[in-house]
């Protein structure tokens, strides 16, 4: 059984492990306990997309060395592990909008 995620405005753990990791300020989901629409937070969600933006020159570099391809791959997995922990960790959720009456 997987663990879920307190949803930020009724506390109920309703949120999916996996929900959270692809969600972005820019998209949201419903709760399943209160219904609230939920997202994370914009300005945690820069320091991903900068590390994103710095990621592309590094993984060109590391594409012409002499080991090209496995650098690369390498690589590109380690930047997707540590912005899929920064995204679980460190990415709060946040209420974009509440049901009326709460």
């Amino acid at each position: 059984m997987t663990r879920n995620i307190a949803c930020p405005n009724c506390k109920e753990p309703s949120i999916g492990y996996w929900k959270k990791q692809f969600l972005g300020p820019a998209r949201t989901i419903g709760c399943s306990r209160c219904g609230a629409r939920i997202s994370v937070s914009a300005i945690r969600f820069l320091p991903i997309l900068g590390f994103i933006l710095a990621t592309a020159p590094i993984l060109r570099t590391l594409d012409r060395l002499e080991y090209g391809f496995v650098s690369y791959a390498g690589a590109f997995v380690l930047f997707l592990l540590i912005t899929v922990l920064y995204q679980h960790f460190f990415m709060p959720l946040v209420v974009r909008t509440r049901l009326p009456g709460e």
